[in-house]
C-alpha cells in the first residue's frame, strides 16, 4: 500500500538539539505519517514479518547494534533480540516463510546464527542457537525449511552452507563469498572467486536455480560491489565500483578516482538471460520499489557524511 522509509529528526534549540530516526509509511497517495513513535539512533534496515504481523528493525547505536521486534497491530514493541541472547554485533537477520520465526548472525565474542521462535509459549525458552561453528557478517537466507549463509576461511575460501534451524549440522552447498535469494526463493544470486562452481577465474557473479541446481554466468569481468532482487524476482541489479573491488576492498583502479558517479548500476533480465548498463551513480546504496521498473537512490550531502538525504530519486530500470 505504500513505500517504508525511516527520516532523521532533529529537536531542541540551536543550543541544545538532539536527532534521533524515526519510521515512516508514505501512501501511494503521497501522505506519509509514522508507523511507530519509537525513536531510533540509526536505522540499518526493517523487515516485516510474511504474516504482516510484526516488523523487524536493525539500529545501530553507538558501538552496538539493537535488533527490535515490534506488533503492528499495537505499535508495541514485544522484544529487544539484543538483550535475548542475539549479542550486539547483530548483522544480517531474516524471517522464517510463516513469520513465527526470525533468524539472526550476532553475538558478543563469538559470532554464531542465533533464532528466536514466537511459537514457544515460555519466552525465556524462545532463544537458541542454530550454529557456532563460525559465519560470515553478512548473507543470511531462509528457503525450503532450511538456512543458508556464508563462511570465509584462508585454507578453503568462501563456502555457502545450509542448516535445519531445529537442528543437526551445517552442509555444503556451493562456493561463494556472499549470495541472496530471490524473493519467489527461485533463484541465488550469488559471488565467488577462485575455483569455484563455474570452473576458475578470479572472481564470479551468477545465480543458482534451487529447483535444479542449474548454474549461469552473469560476469566475470569484475568483482561485483553488491547486488540485489526486484520484488518480484524477474531482475538481479548489481553494481560495479571502478575504483575498487569487491564489498570495497582496493584492487587496482579501473576509473578516475576524481569520478562523481564511480558506481556502475546493471540490471539482469531473468527472461531474456541478458544484463545492460541502467546509469552511473554517486553512491552504491539503492533500494528496490515493489514495481519491478524502478530503482531508488537516496543522494546524500557529502559534507555531512551522508548524514542528511538531500533527495530520494527514482531511476526508471525498464
Amino acid at each position: 500500500d505504500g513505500f517504508l522509509y525511516s527520516r532523521r529528526i532533529t529537536r531542541g534549540s540551536l543550543a541544545e538539539t538532539y536527532t534521533y530516526e524515526q519510521l515512516c509509511v508514505q501512501s501511494m497517495g503521497g501522505v506519509s505519517k509514522p508507523l511507530l513513535s519509537f525513536e531510533f539512533q540509526t536505522i540499518e534496515s526493517a523487515k516485516y514479518s510474511p504474516d504482516g504481523r510484526r516488523l523487524a528493525v536493525l539500529e545501530r547505536a553507538a558501538e552496538s547494534a539493537h535488533l527490535y521486534i515490534f506488533d503492528l497491530d499495537t505499535k508495541e514493541l514485544l522484544t529487544d533480540l539484543t538483550d535475548m541472547g542475539f549479542g550486539d554485533t547483530v548483522s544480517a537477520y531474516v524471517w522464517d516463510s510463516m513469520g513465527g520465526r526470525v533468524f539472526s548472525i550476532g553475538g558478543s565474542g563469538e559470532i554464531s546464527i542465533h533464532q528466536y521462535d514466537f511459537n514457544v509459549p515460555t519466552e525465556s525458552k524462545r532463544h537458541t542457537v542454530v550454529d557456532r561453528k563460525g559465519v560470515d557478517e553478512g548473507s543470511l537466507a531462509f528457503f525450503d525449511g532450511e538456512l543458508y549463509f556464508c563462511e570465509t576461511t584462508l585454507e578453503g575460501g568462501g563456502m555457502i552452507y545450509r542448516i535445519k534451524p531445529e537442528g543437526g549440522t551445517r552442509r555444503s552447498y556451493m562456493e561463494g563469498s556472499a549470495f541472496a535469494l530471490s524473493g519467489d526463493g527461485r533463484y541465488m544470486a550469488f559471488s565467488a572467486s577462485g575455483d569455484d562452481a563455474l570452473g576458475g577465474g578470479e572472481t564470479h557473479f551468477g545465480i543458482r536455480d534451487m529447483h535444479n541446481g542449474a548454474l549461469t554466468t552473469i560476469t566475470d569481468e569484475f568483482s561485483v560491489y553488491t547486488f540485489l532482487w526486484s520484488y518480484d524476482g524477474s531482475r538481479l541489479y548489481y553494481i560495479e565500483n571502478r575504483l575498487s573491488g569487491s564489498a570495497g576492498e582496493e584492487t587496482e583502479s579501473t576509473g578516475d578516482a576524481n569520478d562523481a558517479y564511480p558506481y556502475r548500476l546493471w540490471v539482469y533480465d531473468i527472461a531474456s538471460g541478458e544484463s545492460r548498463t541502467i546509469a552511473d551513480l554517486p553512491y552504491a546504496s539503492i533500494a528496490v520499489s515493489h514495481r519491478a521498473d524502478e530503482v531508488y537512490l537516496c543522494y546524500t550531502d557529502g559534507t555531512t557524511l551522508g548524514d542528511v538525504v538531500r533527495a530520494t530519486y527514482i531511476i526508471p530500470a525498464g
